[in-house]
């Protein structure tokens, strides 16, 4: 790889950016599900996902399949694990890419992440219902990741309470996102 300064005097060409992106996406990612994957079959994890194992297969080898959003939380959903899909500066993709490393694609599934509680009321209660503790759970992370421009958005106690499927549950939580300003950016996209 070369030095920080090489990439940064080669990203100021276009075409080198959009490549040194994509190159990003198309080797970590597939890295990063075979490392997750561990010691679970192609298979297993071809039934988790409801692909077929030469599918699978395809994913895990850098620059071989077009992974596409659907895909993606498909993957995140059979490890359990969450996934942040965003766009970023191109200081943190070098950062990122400096620190490449087998070390970083560990990624705890939700019932082995230590952080996910640490120093929360949840993690401190007396005991509760599983139910409750989980509308609890569930409720104060969507509260947490509710941006400051939304804060006018009202509590969202209860809200996920009689969703039928992962779907309705995404489509509520975007009708939250729905502020004035957020419809003018959609109007223009």
């Amino acid at each position: 790889m070369p030095t920080r300064d090489e990439l940064i005097d080669n990203l100021k060409e276009k075409e080198y950016r959009e490549a040194f992106v994509s190159s990003q996406i198309n080797i970590g990612l597939p890295y990063q599900i075979r490392a997750l994957r561990g010691k679970m079959s192609q298979g297993d994890l071809a039934k988790r996902t409801g692909m077929k194992q030469p599918r699978v297969s395809a994913i895990e080898r850098p620059g071989q399949a077009n992974l596409n959003l659907n895909t993606l939380k498909r993957i995140a959903a059979a490890f359990d694990v969450a996934l942040i899909v965003r766009f970023a500066a191109f200081s943190e993709l070098i950062d990122w890419a400096e620190n490449f490393s087998p070390d970083t694609f560990a990624v705890p599934e939700f019932t082995e992440d230590t952080n996910l509680f640490k120093g929360s009321a949840i993690a401190q209660a007396s005991p509760k219902e599983p139910e409750a503790r989980k509308q609890e759970a569930i409720t104060s992370a969507f509260n947490a990741a509710v941006p400051p421009a939304s804060a006018n958005l009202a509590p969202v106690s209860g809200v996920f309470a009689g969703l039928k499927s992962k779907e309705s549950m995404s489509r509520n939580i975007l009708s939250r996102y729905s502020t004035p300003h957020n419809q003018a950016m959609e109007a223009r996209v």
